[in-house]
């Protein structure tokens, strides 16, 4: 994964409508203006470019005699976020939803999501440790759990690409001849000579019966 945002594949300049310091840094990134951004939004910028890397890198550790990396936790990102920028920890915690947010890694702006991108990112790098170190055992198993992870093992559902669907327009009109078809100077009178042609069914037969019966009389009035 780069410092590129996965949205500059998928917004142009135009689609974006400046209305907090995150949409002017955003467009001046797509549109090649960033040297225009004021010094504010240039800082909050360079906080979110450490932010990204260290939730991508984590932090080192010590373990007894060893050194490891886990990933940083938020609360420990912040600490560090308002110890190098002296910054309030509202800002922190702002930076860093703004940081996932920018630096989108994955398919959407989901926390699962991008947790699911950084373990991919985290389970190449130990598979490909694993293999380098001769552990071929441990590399078959970070590529197990990173195939499941990417929901390779599973059959992808037979769905219709929506994008390239024609929905059929339909244009209703009172006036036949605006799409073409003959003037009817009389509808009525068509649909009546149609209804004449068309053989009778059962429920014509008893509507008709119906028609004909004279409830006056039967009520003796």
């Amino acid at each position: 994964m780069s410092g590129i945002p996965i949205l500059a594949n998928l917004l142009k300049p135009r689609n974006i409508k400046v209305e907090t310091p995150y949409d002017a840094i955003l467009k001046a990134f797509l549109s090649g203006t960033m040297d225009q951004l004021p010094a504010d939004q240039k800082g909050m910028l360079d906080r979110w470019r450490k932010a990204d890397a260290l939730m991508r890198n984590g932090e080192i550790i010590k373990k007894g005699k060893k050194d490891i990396v886990q990933p940083y936790n938020f609360s420990r990102l912040a600490d560090y976020l308002v110890a190098e920028y002296k910054i309030s920890y509202r800002t922190a915690y702002d930076d860093i939803a703004s940081a996932k947010r920018f630096f989108l890694s994955t398919y959407s702006r989901d926390d699962k999501d991008f947790a699911r991108g950084i373990m991919i990112e985290w389970g190449e790098k130990m598979m490909w440790e694993a293999q380098s170190n001769g552990d071929s055992k441990s590399a078959a198993a970070f590529f197990k759990v990173l195939c499941d992870i990417k929901g390779l093992m599973k059959d992808d559902p037979d769905l219709p690409d929506y994008a390239n669907i024609n929905i059929p327009y339909f244009n209703l009109v009172a006036d036949p001849s605006a799409l073409g078809f003959p003037k009817l100077e009389d509808p009525d009178a068509a649909v009546a000579r149609i209804l004449a042609k068309r053989k009778k069914d059962k429920i014509d037969i008893i509507l008709s019966d119906s028609e004909s019966i004279d409830f006056t009389e039967q009520n003796g009035s």
